[in-house]
């Protein structure tokens, strides 16, 4: 796996109005630079220039002395040689001219500066025999030179332009043209963003410019449209809200009226019926304002009960002002019942068909869904008392024909639509129809089985204390009436109630043992800081479930598989098994094996036991996460274990080693087909990368 080496600091911040007024600043004070160094060059030249000439003329005064001076050496009247270099200063109140009899060896004819503002040109005088006469020494002012003068203030004249252009000009314009064109406006769009409204009058808008405006109007639209959408986040929370809190309640109600048999069967039917219509209304609020789901095309195994219970909900709002009555009727073993198929797609098939059944009621009438299951295939029923189906259409619909219109009796149209997919998912269509009698339509799926972290059944011993963890006291109550006679065969059974989190974690933790308790606990607790599988995390409890409505919700799973506790679907409580076991708890001692291994395949399973026990090795395998779970905890912690990376859930076996590394196991690896490298897994887990390689274990 290759990581990008560069490296982004997310914590830098860069203000935009500090880096438009750096960028150009920078470049104006790079052109000043420029234009400072080209005036200075000129200058310099210029200098070089009248010094040149300054030379050249001192060199002709000083030729013209040079003969006075040599004719006087000669005729040894040296004494006539100042008065006449007097007579020349005397004139010229600049330059002073020099006569010095002796020179230094090597000195020639040069202008040279004397700091700060002078100069002084030596012009050696030889004789004709090139002999050292004396030298002529010739000292001014640096202004003597008019022209040079004149040069060097106009350049200074003009670097001062120059300055006066770019400092009391450019910088403030270039600091004004970006504080109005962007800074302004772009400041303006951030008040707006973080207040929701302007800081900027509307005639000010006029001098915006046209990009500008069009993201700010575009930001107001943002804003408006935002708010709206807060306003239905905080109506679909409320609803959210509210459909949770007449769940639980309604999954009590439904608890009770299949436990109490005291109570006449009509009013437990009236009672059944007020809990299905408020069941209805939870589904309704849900499906309208809840999290809206996203159109998947995912073929997975879902509950066929749970899905046809919320689409009649739905039904039973739709059609409410209508005649028509909606039931159900499910076997207990079809409540638990999975197929596989698309659930958004088998959902709009259900309830497409339902519409047909409502168009072919004339006035008042009853829909009628049910469910049963036999081995290996689930069969919906959706039956209606209307006008029914002809003979020829029915077999139009088997047969794949092309159907004209059939709106008038209500069918036609949404089954041939039905049949296309129910033939993806290798399901059967059967009609039965009477004219003017009624129609039954049979989908018949093959049953898949059932994902290893739901559970329908509720399994205890006799003497166990039975913990309720819920938030909503009608759950207490519902699940009173349904241990009520298993309490009362089996006296030391005992039944414990907690709605506060804390309080239950408190139970546990000072209870003698752990290993006699099972917790049935509610994953959402509102206004507590914890939820269900928190306290069981918490209390480290060996046995519980976690009876929730969440129960597809994919982190949920995850994290109840990694903590080796079971769903239990809280719309099918009422339905679930209570199972007895017999064989009462014992404490089984640490078992010593050469190799764990978790692998979901049996077939790979066989062989491969067969393999490690012929070469006289001890071998357990595990198919299930919640296997291995509740069985390592009796075996060494030395031990070496072998995960499958794929194990057919929504956890990995990296997943399970990370679980068994906090446990205190540490010879860890991981079996896979799958291109997987060792830099992939954590450093605890060693890579196999062909499942043959356990045998060397």
């Amino acid at each position: 796996m290759k990581l990008n080496k560069t490296k982004i600091n997310k914590n830098i911040s860069i203000n935009l109005s500090v880096q438009i007024k750096k960028a150009i600043g920078y470049r104006i004070l790079i052109c000043f630079i420029l234009a400072i160094s080209f005036v200075f060059a000129i200058a310099i030249d210029d200098i070089f220039d009248s010094l040149h000439q300054l030379e050249l003329n001192l060199a002709s005064q000083c030729a013209n002395l040079e003969t006075f001076i040599i004719s006087q050496v000669l005729v040894q009247n040296e004494e006539a040689i100042q008065p006449k270099l007097d007579e020349l200063n005397q004139k010229s109140v600049s330059i002073k001219f020099i006569w010095k009899e002796t020179a230094s060896a090597g000195l020639r004819r040069k202008l040279f500066w004397r700091f700060p503002f002078s100069w002084v040109f030596y012009y050696p005088i030889t004789n004709i025999d090139n002999s050292k006469l004396g030298v002529l020494i010739v000292t001014g002012p640096l202004l003597y030179e008019q022209g040079m003068f004149s040069n060097l203030f106009t350049n200074l004249t003009l670097i001062l332009l120059l300055f006066a252009i770019i400092f009391v000009v450019l910088f403030p314009l270039g600091n004004r043209i970006p504080q109005q064109l962007f800074i302004a406006p772009i400041n303006n769009l951030l008040f707006l963003l973080r207040n929701g409204k302007s800081n900027i009058e509307s005639e000010s808008l006029a001098i915006m410019p046209e990009e500008i405006n069009e993201i700010r109007e575009k930001i107001i639209s943002l804003l408006k449209e935002v708010e709206n959408r807060s306003r239905e986040a905080a109506l679909g929370q409320i609803a959210t809200q509210v459909a949770h809190d007449i769940r639980s309640p309604v999954s009590a109600i439904l608890m009770l009226s299949k436990e109490c048999i005291e109570v006449p069967e009509n009013q437990r039917t009236a009672l059944r019926d007020a809990a299905n219509r408020i069941q209805d209304i939870a589904n309704y609020l849900l499906s309208q304002y809840g999290n809206p789901m996203e159109e998947s095309k995912e073929i997975e195994p879902f509950l066929a009960s749970t899905a046809i219970l919320s689409v009649l909900s739905e039904k039973r709002i739709e059609y409410q002002k209508s005649a028509i009555t909606f039931s159900y009727s499910f076997i207990k073993d079809a409540c638990f019942a999975f197929i596989q198929a698309n659930l958004i797609e088998f959902k709009r098939m259900i309830s497409n068909i339902i519409n047909n059944a409502v168009d072919a009621i004339a006035g008042r009438g009853e829909i009628i869904i049910r469910l049963m299951k036999d081995e290996t295939t689930l069969t919906i029923q959706i039956i209606d008392n209307g006008k029914g189906m002809a003979e020829e259409l029915i077999k139009q619909i088997l047969n794949n024909e092309r159907i004209l219109s059939q709106k008038a009796s209500g069918h036609g149209f949404g089954l041939t639509h039905a049949r296309k997919i129910l033939k993806q998912y290798n399901a059967d269509l059967k009609i039965i129809s009477t004219l003017n009698k009624g129609t039954e339509i049979n989908f018949i799926f093959r049953t898949v089985p059932s994902p290893v972290w739901i559970t329908d059944s509720i399994d205890f011993y006799a003497d166990d204390c039975i913990i309720v963890l819920d938030d909503d006291a009608s759950i207490h109550c519902a699940w009173d009436g349904l241990f009520t006679s298993v309490v009362e065969k089996n006296p030391k059974l005992k039944l414990v109630h907690f709605s506060a989190a804390d309080k239950c974690i408190e139970y546990i933790k000072g209870f003698a043992d752990k290993r006699k308790m099972l917790l049935l606990a509610d994953f959402e607790l509102i206004k507590q800081s914890m939820n269900g599988l928190d306290v069981i995390e918490i209390t480290e409890i060996e046995r519980a479930i976690l009876v929730t409505s969440h129960y597809e919700n994919k982190d949920i799973i995850t994290r109840s598989i990694l903590l080796n506790v079971k769903l239990l679907p809280k719309v099918l409580a009422s339905d679930v098994k209570l199972n007895l076991l017999q064989t009462s708890l014992s404490i089984e001692e640490n078992k010593e094996v050469d190799l764990i291994v978790l692998e979901d395949n049996q077939e790979f399973s066989d062989v491969l036991a067969y393999l490690y026990k012929s070469r006289g090795k001890n071998i357990t395998i595990f198919h299930t996460p919640y296997q291995l779970l509740k069985g390592i905890k009796n075996y060494s912690r030395h031990t070496k274990i072998c995960l499958d990376y794929n194990i057919n859930c929504p956890v990995s076996g990296v997943d399970l080693a990370t679980v068994l590394y906090n446990k205190g196991y540490k010879n860890l690896y991981i079996a896979t087909g799958y291109q997987l490298q060792q830099v992939d897994l954590p450093s605890y887990v060693i890579l196999l990368k062909e499942k043959m390689e356990l045998l060397q274990l």
